[in-house]
C-alpha cells in the first residue's frame, strides 16, 4: 500500500489552499464533521456474508441520492463493527473529479486520540472528544450548557479533573500517520464523474483509478472466500446466531408498542398534557425514543433511549421551552444506545398538574 500512499500525496483540508478538481495530488479529503452524519453497527457473519450486509445498510443510508462510506473492524472471529458516514450533498464540492479516498475527521480521531483522555478539538467547530478505553468514541459541540467540560464529562459517566487537551485538526493530519487497511480502500473510495466533453475525459487517469479499485476490491473478496470456506463448520451456528437477532428485532418492536401504547394511555387520562408531548415529540424526532415522561406543575421528567444522551440534552437546553436542563443520573449505554434521565422545566406550562 505504501506506493498508493505515496500516489494520495498531501491530504486536502476544505478551507485550505488547494481547490477542488485542480490538483491531481489531492485524491484523500478529510471531510469535516459537520459535513456528515454517523452510524455504528455490530454484526455477527461471515466475511462474505459481512460485504452483503454493508452493501444492503448502505443502500438503506442512500436516501436522497446521497454518498455513503464505511470503515470495518473485527472485534473477533465472526464478530465486526463498521461505521458509516452518510456525507450531506452540500460536500459535492468538495470532490475532485475521479477517483478519491474520503475521511471523516472523527474516524481520524481513533487513530490520534489517546484513550481516557478529555480533548477540545478545533476544527470547523469547535467540540469535545472522549475517546474510551473500549474505542467507544464521545463527541459534542462547544457551545450553550456544554461550554463547560465538566457537563460533557458527567453526561458520559466519566470522573475527570485534567485540564483538556487542544487538538487542532489541519494541523495534526499533515502529521498523522494514515495507513488504511486494506479494506479501508473499497469502504472509503468515492468516484466522482467529471462534466466535460468526451474528448477531455482523462481516460489514462480513470484506467488507473479503476484498475486500482479493482485489484482491491478482488483482494477483499479473495480474502473473504478463503476465511468463508474455513468457516463452514461453524454455519449451524452462524444460523442460530441469525435467528436470535430475528428474535432481537421483534422484541424491539414489541417493546416500542408497549412505548407507543403507554403514551395512548397517558393522553386518554390526562388530555392536558397532550402540548407537552407534542412538543417533546417534534423537538426529538429522530434522536430519542421516551419511555416515560412525568409531569408535576411545571416541572417534566422524562426517560428514553438515543445514540447520544449528550445531543438530547443539548437539542433541548438550546430550546426556548424549556430552563433548568439536566441530567437526573448518570447516562448508562445499554445495547448500544445510552439511557438517559432528564428533568427540566416547561416555561409555557400554566397551572397544569399531572402525577
Amino acid at each position: 500500500m505504501s506506493f498508493l500512499l505515496k500516489w494520495l500525496s498531501t491530504p486536502k483540508w476544505p478551507g485550505t489552499d488547494s481547490v477542488p478538481g485542480t490538483a491531481a495530488s489531492n485524491r484523500l479529503l478529510m471531510l469535516p464533521k459537520a459535513l456528515y452524519k454517523e452510524h455504528r453497527r455490530s454484526y455477527k457473519a461471515s466475511p462474505l456474508e459481512l460485504l452483503k450486509l454493508i452493501s444492503n445498510e448502505r443502500k438503506v443510508y442512500a436516501g436522497q441520492g446521497q454518498r455513503v462510506i464505511w470503515r470495518c473492524r473485527q472485534q473477533k472471529p465472526g464478530q465486526f463493527t463498521v461505521l458509516y458516514a452518510v456525507i450531506d450533498n452540500s460536500a459535492e464540492s468538495l470532490l475532485v473529479n475521479g477517483w478519491q479516498l474520503v475521511l471523516p475527521e472523527t474516524w481520524l480521531l481513533y487513530s490520534v486520540l489517546q484513550p481516557e483522555t478529555l480533548y477540545q478539538v478545533q476544527s470547523a467547530e469547535q467540540y469535545w472528544a472522549w475517546l474510551s478505553a473500549d474505542q467507544q468514541l464521545h463527541t459534542t459541540p462547544v457551545r450553550g450548557l456544554m461550554n463547560q467540560p465538566q457537563y460533557f464529562l458527567d453526561a458520559i459517566g466519566v470522573s475527570y479533573q485534567s485540564k483538556p487537551t487542544v487538538l487542532t485538526l489541519p494541523q495534526t493530519h499533515e502529521t498523522a500517520v494514515i495507513n488504511p487497511l486494506s479494506i479501508d480502500w473499497l469502504g472509503l473510495s468515492v468516484w466522482r464523474s467529471a462534466s466535460k466533453s468526451a474528448a477531455q475525459v482523462p481516460w489514462r487517469k480513470l484506467m488507473l483509478a479503476t484498475g486500482i479499485i479493482a485489484v482491491g476490491y478482488m483482494a477483499v473478496l479473495s480474502a473473504a472466500l478463503t476465511l468463508y470456506e474455513q468457516r463452514l463448520s461453524a454455519q449451524v451456528a452462524q444460523l442460530q446466531t441469525e435467528a436470535n437477532q430475528v428474535f432481537n428485532r421483534q422484541q424491539q418492536l414489541s417493546d416500542q408498542m408497549s412505548i407507543l401504547q403507554s403514551y395512548q394511555q397517558f393522553l386518554q387520562r390526562f388530555p392536558a398534557g397532550y402540548p407537552v408531548l407534542a412538543l417533546l415529540a417534534e423537538q426529538l424526532e429522530g434522536q430519542a425514543i421516551l419511555q416515560s415522561v412525568q409531569l408535576s406543575g411545571q416541572l417534566i421528567q422524562i426517560s428514553g433511549n438515543a445514540e447520544s444522551a449528550t445531543a438530547v440534552l443539548a437539542t433541548l437546553s438550546q430550546q426556548a421551552q424549556w430552563s433548568e436542563v439536566k441530567f437526573e443520573r448518570n447516562v448508562q449505554r445499554i445495547r448500544g444506545q445510552e439511557n438517559f434521565t432528564i428533568s427540566m422545566v416547561y416555561n409555557g406550562l400554566k397551572e397544569q398538574s399531572v402525577d
